[in-house]
């Protein structure tokens, strides 16, 4: 949809909720802003959903300042237990979080159908 930006152009970040927008929204990589940004922020709701309620990019459990540099900077990985016990929604997650957008599912149904999947098991 081509037209006038809703959101300032000299915006440091774009539209969102910091401690749970993708990479490229906190950056405000209009142009690369798709599905795979909403994917990302899904994917932090899953894990937390998984891990009782702790965000995947807590500085607690991952160091850093705070949860903002660690989405920037810190390549997710599920923690031991998580993924012993859920092994495969770990990996799942990890390509939801990966940072480069390519490394996401490239279609909502791609997506969609893994998640099915995942309630079969």
């Amino acid at each position: 949809i081509e037209g006038l930006s809703l959101t300032k152009t000299v915006s440091p970040v774009g539209p969102c909720t910091h401690p749970y927008a993708a990479p490229e929204q906190l950056i405000n990589a209009k142009r690369s802003i798709d599905f795979r940004t909403d994917q990302f922020t899904l994917g932090i709701v899953l894990a937390q959903l998984l891990t009782g309620g702790v965000h995947p990019f807590d500085p607690a459990e991952l160091g850093g300042e705070s949860i903002v540099m660690n989405i920037l900077t810190v390549d997710w990985r599920p923690s031991p237990q998580l993924f012993a016990s859920h092994p495969t929604a770990c990996v799942v997650l990890a390509r939801m979080l990966s940072k480069p957008m390519h490394q996401r599912y490239r279609k909502p149904d791609d997506l969609r159908k893994v998640l099915l999947a995942l309630e079969t098991e």
